[in-house]
């Protein structure tokens, strides 16, 4: 894997450890890969974790799929029906449109290079990336992400040409790529 796709797997990860296990222990996990990276807990919570690079630019990485977690339940039956790229009048804020506020509110402060996730996370961080032209970097994402034949691109309304590279592991049950 190249340096970009490291660095966010591990980005990627510690958006897991921050909501699992919490600040401390994702930022220890952080500095066993990535010398100097750190976590702001400001701009961090339990769906996204800011991480800021030694060079001062920040990284978000969405974490995926809390089975018990019922946003997580209702965003991944969102993509299931293919309804995650629109405005939901089922789920009144989806995480994805949580996630993009999110992005933007973390982009005032830093200036965000890019986006990571896993499964959900993943396909949160491919959303974000197209709506505000940003590189991204997912793994396992829990969706497919190319238009299907007989799809139209105003499915991702709004959204700049796609800058994902997308990683599969081949043994990740959430993997559909």
């Amino acid at each position: 894997m190249e340096t970009d796709g490291y660095e966010h797997a591990v980005v990627s990860d510690a958006a897991y450890n921050f909501y699992e296990k919490g600040e401390e222990y994702a930022q220890d996990e952080l500095d066993d890969y990535l010398e100097g990276y750190t976590i702001d807990p400001e701009y961090s919570d339990d769906h996204a974790v800011t991480i800021l690079r030694p060079d001062g630019s920040a990284i978000i990485g969405y974490r995926g799929t809390d089975p018990y977690n019922m946003y997580d339940i209702g965003a991944d039956t969102l993509i299931l029906f293919g309804s995650h790229r629109q405005k939901s009048s089922v789920i009144p804020y989806t995480r994805f449109q949580r996630s993009d506020d999110f992005f933007r509110s973390v982009n005032q402060k830093y200036d965000v290079k890019s986006v990571s996730g896993h499964s959900l996370g993943g396909a949160i961080a491919d959303y974000v990336a197209r709506h505000n032209d940003l590189p991204a970097y997912i793994f396992n994402p829990g969706e497919t992400l190319s238009i299907l034949p007989g799809e139209s691109p105003a499915l991702y309304d709004g959204a700049h040409e796609s800058k994902t590279k997308v990683y599969t592991t081949g043994n990740d049950p959430s993997a559909c790529s």
